[in-house]
């Protein structure tokens, strides 16, 4: 018996790594990317503590930008079905190789950016790009939707009906609090509420050298945001030294990209630390 409690008190004495409520959102590189994306995710996720943290992986296949496209050449997308097999074919292996990470990090949560997907996958016949069955095969790798907010309030009711009919988280990215009560009302109205929403820019990027600092808007929507209670995640510029900033303004979690793919260990140090002053 005095060695099954000093067992026990050993056990119960063992350390255990702190959690946190912090969220991290990853960004992959649009389609087409590098083949060496998924295995280089796979690395920076083994070295974060991501088992410790809300961690979801938002897979960006930009497949509306591939319409465009057609278009833009005088296509339409049914027009050039003669490319689809192996367009889709490449876009399915895409979303799958992120998706697969899951395996690996059974806490990862996964969403794909794409609502050519969804539509695909509510249509009856070939659309050009995905036939109804690719559709719904990638569907069911991913735990969620994410949407711009243009594309959310362009969503058919149809679409977000699937998402709840499947039970699929649904996310958005704001930059304004008006677009992102209007997005809330769309939600509320097919039974939805986001599970977070991406507020930016924050800060300058070289993603978007396009912008200055008057677009550099984002803390103050991550405070606003944060105010009404949403759950917030900053996105833009977003280094492990503005961590500390970010989450006093209100944020309950960050979004990287440029981050993960050029990072030398410091968001790994910089979130281990975040979790020791700020256990749950």
């Amino acid at each position: 018996m005095q060695r099954l409690f000093a067992l026990l008190s050993c056990i119960l004495l063992l350390p255990t790594r702190p959690t946190c409520s912090l969220r991290l959102v990853l960004l992959t590189p649009p389609f087409p990317c590098d083949p060496s994306a998924v295995p280089s995710l796979r690395s920076w996720l083994s070295q974060a503590p991501v088992d410790s943290i809300g961690c979801t992986v938002v897979i960006r296949p930009e497949l509306e930008s591939l319409r465009r496209d057609y278009e833009g050449r005088g296509a339409s997308a049914s027009a050039s079905a003669a490319d689809a097999p192996s367009l889709s074919d490449e876009v399915a292996s895409y979303v799958s190789g992120f998706a697969s990470l899951k395996a690996s990090f059974p806490n990862l949560r996964m969403a794909v950016n794409s609502p050519t997907i969804v539509d695909a996958a509510l249509s009856r016949g070939d659309d050009g790009l995905f036939d109804k069955a690719l559709a719904a095969s990638l569907l069911e790798k991913v735990d969620g939707m994410h949407f711009k907010e243009t594309q959310l309030l362009s969503a058919p009711g149809s679409a977000l009906g699937l998402c709840r009919e499947r039970g699929l988280d649904v996310s958005l990215s704001t930059h304004s609090m008006h677009s992102y009560r209007r997005c809330e009302e769309v939600l509320e109205g097919e039974g939805l509420r986001p599970s977070f929403a991406l507020a930016g820019t924050c800060y300058l990027t070289g993603s978007h050298p396009e912008k200055d600092e008057r677009d550099c808007r984002g803390l103050e929507l991550v405070a606003d945001l944060a105010d009404a209670g949403c759950d917030v995640v900053a996105i833009g510029g977003i280094t492990p030294e503005r961590l500390g900033e970010v989450v006093n303004r209100g944020a309950d979690g960050v979004a990287i990209l440029s981050g993960w793919m050029e990072d030398n260990g410091e968001w790994g140090e910089a979130l281990t630390r975040h979790m020791e002053t700020h256990p749950t």
